[in-house]
């Protein structure tokens, strides 16, 4: 099975990645170091080509002021293309427990947004929503 991991270099997708991979996935990494860019959606379609299953773990670099929430908009539309265009077979979005309770806050009303457009594509998919991730940094 071949998994892109969209969001591949950061710190969930690179775990993620490498568990896959420990798995016996093949494991496609798409960010910005292969060259992918989910807002233009620069190197996307090469990147999904022939891939199953997309992890969508990309996170925005911005938490206010309307950032974050156009950030996951203008991504998740791409990746959702890119998908269904590839083919992909199915679609895992991680999100965030209480997303839809803490919509005041722009980062929150984001990742809504995001669950919304995967959950209205078409595609097979998953919404994970995790709590926050404080086991990786006593892992590490």
């Amino acid at each position: 099975m071949r998994i892109a991991v969209i969001g591949a270099s950061g710190t969930m997708g690179s775990r993620i990645a490498k568990e896959l991979q420990a798995s016996g996935a093949s494991v496609v990494p798409a960010s910005t170091s292969t060259g992918v860019d989910v807002i233009t959606r620069e190197g996307l379609d090469a990147r999904l080509s022939g891939v199953d299953t997309v992890v969508d773990v990309v996170n925005s670099g911005s938490f206010g002021d309307g950032d974050a929430l156009e950030f996951f908009r203008r991504a998740t539309r791409n990746v959702v293309e890119a998908a269904k265009a590839a083919g992909v077979k199915h679609y895992v979005a991680l999100s965030v427990m209480g997303t839809d309770r803490l919509v005041e806050n722009d980062y929150f009303r984001g990742k809504l947004v995001q669950e919304n457009i995967v959950r209205s594509s078409g595609l097979p998919y998953t919404v994970v929503r995790s709590a926050q991730f404080f086991d990786l940094w006593v892992a590490s």
